[in-house]
This record gives C-alpha cells, sequence and structure tokens, in this order.
C-alpha cells in the first residue's frame, strides 16, 4: 500500500454536466457503483471492501474486479462477498493489467445503464486494492460532484511523504498529460475518481469489448 488519501485533497473538475439536461440528478438520488481492481493484494483488499460497505447505500454496488491474480485474492476477495447483496465479483482469467480492469467495470456499470438499471447521470467511483484510498471520502466526492454539477470528481493525493522521485516523476507525467488534455491536471496517477457513468461511455466505445467471467 502506498499512503492514504488526505483529508486536504483536492477535487479536480474535469468537465461540468449540462444545466439544461432534463435527466440530470439535481434532487434525485444518485446511485454509485464503485470499481475494485485488484492484482495481487490480498494483505490490503478486505479491508478497502469493508470501508466501501461501511458506507451503506451511499453505495449502490461494489464491483471487483479480480484480474488474475496469483497470491489468492480472487478466492479470499470470493469468500468475503458470499452471501452480501451489491456486491459484484468479475474474473480476469489472466493478467490484463490496470487499465483493463478498470474498463471491464466500466463496461459492467454502462451495460447496467443501457439495461435501464442505472441511469447515465448516475456515478461509478474508482478505488485501488491497496489501501491508499480511505473509502470514508468518498462521499465528501459525491457531495462536490452534485453541488458543483460535475461529470468527474479527481482527487490529488498528498505528497508530503513520498519519495523526490515518485515526486518529480508524477509532476512531470502531469504536466505531460495536463498538454494533451487542455486540462490542468494536478495529479494526473490518481485512481481515486467519480465520474457520471455518461462521461466514459466514449472512452469505452473506443476500446475492443471483452468478456468478462463473473
Amino acid at each position: 500500500g502506498g499512503n492514504r488519501t488526505s483529508r486536504a485533497s483536492r477535487i479536480g473538475q474535469a468537465m461540468r454536466g449540462e444545466s439544461g439536461d432534463p435527466d440530470h440528478p439535481m434532487g434525485k438520488t444518485m446511485k454509485t457503483v464503485v470499481v475494485v481492481p485488484v492484482y495481487n493484494e490480498r494483505r490490503t483488499v478486505l479491508s478497502v471492501l469493508d470501508g466501501l460497505r461501511a458506507l451503506g447505500a451511499l453505495v449502490s454496488e461494489i464491483v471487483v474486479v479480480e484480474d488474475g491474480s496469483s497470491d489468492g485474492s480472487g478466492e479470499i476477495i470470493a469468500e468475503w462477498a458470499r452471501g452480501k447483496d451489491g456486491v459484484t465479483l468479475i474474473k480476469h482469467p489472466t493478467n490484463r493489467g490496470y487499465s483493463e480492469a478498470l474498463l471491464t467495470g466500466f463496461r459492467y456499470a454502462i451495460d447496467k445503464v443501457h439495461s435501464g438499471q442505472l441511469s447515465a447521470n448516475d456515478a461509478v467511483a474508482t478505488v485501488d486494492a491497496d489501501g491508499q484510498h480511505d473509502p470514508s471520502e468518498l462521499p465528501g466526492f459525491l457531495r462536490v460532484m452534485e453541488e458543483q454539477t460535475l461529470d468527474v470528481v479527481w482527487a490529488r493525493r498528498d505528497f508530503s511523504l513520498y519519495p523526490w522521485l515518485k515526486r518529480t516523476g508524477n509532476r512531470m507525467m502531469s504536466i505531460i498529460g495536463s498538454f494533451f488534455a487542455g486540462f490542468h491536471y494536478k495529479d494526473v496517477e490518481s485512481g481515486y475518481c467519480v465520474y457520471r457513468i455518461r462521461s466514459q461511455e466514449r472512452r469505452v466505445a473506443k476500446k475492443c469489448r471483452t468478456r468478462w467471467e463473473p
């Protein structure tokens, strides 16, 4: 694991929602699906999942994407998930990498929009399984998203305790990412994010669809 996201984290605004959208969820209850990609995180993943479960009805569903772990993560997650409502385990038979694990989770949420179980204005959050993201901060991110009518909320990590090389590398990646995106990212590598599901549809559509094994 790494350092937990600071409670003083800066909230990044990537896109604003359209105020004229008749389906905008102002005054409605926004559902939130949390995607947790897992690869060899058996020591920390259950504490992360317990933290998300502790948020109660705020989290509509936890989607764990087990990315071909070799340390038994999949087995302990399956045992933990047994009998729990609102928990879905998706297994990749082989390791596909962090980005593909996220895309699998996003596809799952988007398919639920297409089947009418979710709205495109509902949220999908990403939380890493290594313990560096504090689930108790998620309600604050969701509150900012709704109050400011945002499509994306991006957490900035507290780098004060990170090694100099890590801070420098992240700064360079954030500068490069900001240049190509046309938006000033302060922590482009942060994995603690919340998106309106609609904001990810175009991104996911560019990728070839893959199959998952529930």
